[in-house]
């Protein structure tokens, strides 16, 4: 039966062989495990392995009803030795496990020996033998491999091996044909050696011969639809789609095609009625497990909740949102979080009183929902940690929401977590987290933490400040220093900043520039030849752009360190404005943030869009985008630009100063 349904090739066994010598470190009693078994672990890493074992935690994984569900191990350390308990679920084919802290994953070389079959009546279980190949296939990885772990450095195997494996499947455990053909056509199409379409054409017309002699079960019936689709066999595909909407007139396939039905006309009729009438005969919570609510119909399902949603949302009702917070797919909330609470908050567009509600609604939703489906291949502790840096950004939106609201200690909470995912990269974070520190009397943790960031190079003003208070108030620091700055430079990698250094500079151009004249903000205009002679700083932004003003605190510490200098100046040119009152929004947030700019307004395009300066610039360097920065040298040649801002604002002083310095002196 194996080399009649998927023997593609002649294999040698050896290649295998290698799994079992492999020496390993985790040692796993009883040696043969059956369903139910009382598991016990012994680790012990090799010399050097993990940095902190306090912080090594571990995962096993079983593979049962062909999906692998994760569990978290409590490790019970005594010296360099770690030893565990648990029970093997019911139905666990194949059991595998992982160590790992925040630096290192150990799955046991790169042979994978952290694994053992689970018995029963002698045999291996049903399952056991795809389990393995999908689990270690190089082309298997989305279809059966564990996420956490598919980039660790064991081999992989070719589609020549997992097709060996899939025979031994169908060898040992004939009955699970209707379930192993998926898995074999999916694994085994992604590589023309082992692809034969005629074999898997004849497997998937066995899986209609087999149905009528004993009915398949739904889900085996909807991969038969599935991978006939693949195989371009419109014969196939409607013989199976009869089969099912005859069988399940409300099944999975009944409500795949409605979805699509409904997706593609949305705009015909009453949308939101028809919506309804979609979920009352197709409720979301009878299709958890079924195969299309993963595999089929994600998209589709998704842009319904996204467009019913969103079309009141645009008239400010989000009483859609609430309605159907409950029943929204996944992959909608962090979404609706995105679009309904994190862009309005980073522009200001509402308040934190207004965005309270729909914020911790969708949280709450978010960080309570069980896992399910495909989830289960992430444990309970591996699931909470994605929810955290998987949505790092959404996750300090909420903190500073809370922090807004006066909530304070479940901010700090918050933002305690936040911290061991962010570190001191994310300058924005770390302003509000030494903020939060300060706030709830934590001070003795503010200046290491400055401290880091600056030998990261990324420091705000806000954390200078902190700093500058030590340097006052320390007058042994004064003796060394001569200078704040000075002090603060010190803390700085000199490796880093030789490396940046070199980098801009590398970076140089020379083309001649155009000089502009413009209308400034404070009144009167601008004539850029009264500036020849001078090294020009020129800074594109708008009001509706984050990283421009994200930036912002970078450049007014660059004009402030400058600000006595006659040779430079710096040009805030605002471009791309589209609001009627731009004129007085610039006006309103220079004002609020006590920025001392020389602001000027972009002139208008032959098309009347308040971009010509910028256009002429950006289409110099071929270049899109802004915030846009650039430097004009003393004889009026362009010689650097950067799009973009990534995320510190000492950096940006340096970055520029490098620049600066060296147009000065050339």
């Amino acid at each position: 039966m194996m080399k009649k349904y998927f023997t593609t090739l002649m294999l040698a066994l050896s290649v295998l062989l290698a799994d079992a010598q492999q020496e390993t470190t985790c040692k796993v009693m009883p040696e043969l495990l059956t369903p139910g078994t009382n598991v016990t672990l012994t680790y012990q890493p090799a010399k050097d392995l993990f940095k902190d074992f306090r912080e090594v935690k571990g995962v096993y994984y079983c593979w049962r009803d062909y999906r692998w569900e994760a569990f978290d191990m409590v490790l019970n350390r005594e010296q360099n030795t770690f030893k565990t308990s648990f029970k093997l679920p019911d139905n666990t084919a194949l059991v595998v496990w992982k160590f790992y802290d925040r630096d290192t994953l150990d799955v046991g070389g790169n042979e994978w020996t952290y694994a053992s079959y689970v018995n029963k009546d002698g045999k291996g279980m049903p399952s056991a033998n795809i389990g393995w190949a999908l689990l270690r296939g190089a082309n298997t990885q989305d279809l059966g491999g564990i996420p956490t772990v598919q980039k660790a450095p064991f081999r992989k195997l070719g589609n020549d091996v997992v097709a060996y494996w899939i025979n031994n499947e169908l060898r040992d455990h004939p009955e699970q044909f209707p379930d192993v053909t998926w898995f074999a056509i999916k694994a085994l199409m992604t590589d023309s050696a082992t692809t034969n379409m005629e074999l898997f054409k004849n497997n998937v017309k066995h899986l209609l011969e087999m149905d009528k002699k004993k009915p398949l079960t739904e889900n085996q019936l909807l991969k038969g639809y599935n991978v006939s689709k693949v195989l371009w066999d419109p014969v196939l595909t409607n013989q199976f789609k009869d089969v099912l909407l005859q069988r399940y007139p409300n099944g999975g396939l009944a409500r795949e095609l409605a979805i699509k039905t409904l997706h593609k006309d949305y705009q015909k009729g009453d949308f939101a009625e028809r919506f309804h009438q979609l979920l009352k005969q197709y409720p979301a919570e009878k299709y958890v497990n079924c195969f299309t609510a993963e595999d089929m119909s994600t998209k589709s399902y998704s842009e319904l909740f996204r467009i019913y949603v969103y079309t009141a949302a645009m008239n400010k009702d989000y009483s859609r949102l609430f309605e159907c917070i409950k029943t929204s797919p996944n992959e909608m909330l962090w979404t609706y979080f995105w679009h309904l609470v994190q862009i309005p908050y980073d522009r200001k567009d509402e308040t934190a009183q207004q965005l309270f509600n729909r914020a911790k609604t969708i949280r709450d939703e978010v960080m309570s929902r069980p896992r399910q489906g495909a989830q289960l291949a992430y444990s309970p502790v591996e699931w909470k940690e994605m929810m955290y840096s998987n949505n790092l950004a959404a996750q300090f939106v909420y903190a500073q929401i809370l922090n807004d609201m006066g909530y304070t200690k479940q901010a700090m909470a918050l933002a305690d977590t936040l911290e061991t995912y962010y570190g001191t990269r994310d300058t924005d974070f770390s302003t509000f987290y030494v903020a939060m520190l300060d706030k709830c009397g934590r001070n003795n943790e503010i200046l290491p933490l400055v401290k880091d960031g600056l030998r990261r190079n990324a420091a705000s003003p806000e954390m200078l400040a902190y700093l500058e208070k030590e340097y006052n108030g320390s007058a042994i620091l004064k003796k060394q220093y001569a200078s704040f700055t000075d002090y603060y430079n010190s803390l700085k990698s000199s490796e880093s900043l030789e490396r940046l250094k070199k980098r801009v500079l590398s970076q140089l151009i020379n083309m001649p520039a155009q000089y502009f004249s413009m209308e400034k903000m404070q009144g009167g205009r601008l004539d850029m030849n009264s500036l020849k002679g001078k090294v020009i700083v020129i800074d594109f932004w708008a009001t509706w752009c984050g990283p421009c003003k994200a930036a912002m605190p970078g450049m007014q510490m660059t004009v402030d360190k400058y600000k006595n200098d006659k040779d430079v100046q710096f040009l805030f040119i605002a471009t791309m404005e589209t609001d009627k009152n731009y004129k007085q929004k610039i006006q309103n947030f220079i004002k609020e943030k006590g920025y001392t700019f020389q602001v000027c307004y972009d002139e208008p395009s032959a098309q009347g869009k308040k971009e010509k300066i910028y256009n002429t610039y950006a289409k110099m360097f071929n270049s899109s985008g802004i915030p846009m920065k650039m430097v004009i040298d003393k004889n009026g040649n362009a010689r650097w630009y950067s799009n973009g801002y990534f995320g510190s604002p000492t950096a940006l002083v340096d970055e520029l100063s490098f620049i600066i310095d060296y147009l000065k002196n050339e």
